[in-house]
């Protein structure tokens, strides 16, 4: 019988399950974003960006899809395209999570 209640105080303690392993993640991720600058004021051109990231990435897709297709015919331009204006806007997304997070923070006051 102590064995069971070993093993359950084992299991129990330490990283406090799914929740204790998400905020040390999170904890994790906030440090290395300091280390990298995310606390830094955003420049214009990051503001521009952050405002609508869906309508930039679509911009960039098409722009590189319009580039692509001088080069090559058909539709072996559309692949590039998708993949440049899926990264540029999903960049422009996690730039407007950061804004938003400086501005809950303080740290920012969006002018």
């Amino acid at each position: 019988m102590s064995d069971a209640h070993d093993e359950r105080e084992d299991r129990t303690s330490g990283s406090g399950g799914p929740r204790g392993t998400a905020r040390s993640l999170g904890r994790a991720w906030r440090a290395l974003d300091r280390a990298l600058g995310g606390e830094r004021l955003p420049t214009p051109f990051e503001q521009r960006v952050a405002r609508h990231p869906v309508a930039n990435g679509f911009g960039v897709a098409l722009a590189v899809g319009l580039l692509l297709s001088v080069f090559e015919a058909g539709l072996s331009a559309l692949a590039p395209a998708l993949a440049a204006g899926l990264i540029y806007g999903s960049t422009a997304a996690a730039e407007r999570r950061r804004q938003g997070r400086l501005k809950r923070t303080g740290l920012w006051d969006g002018a």
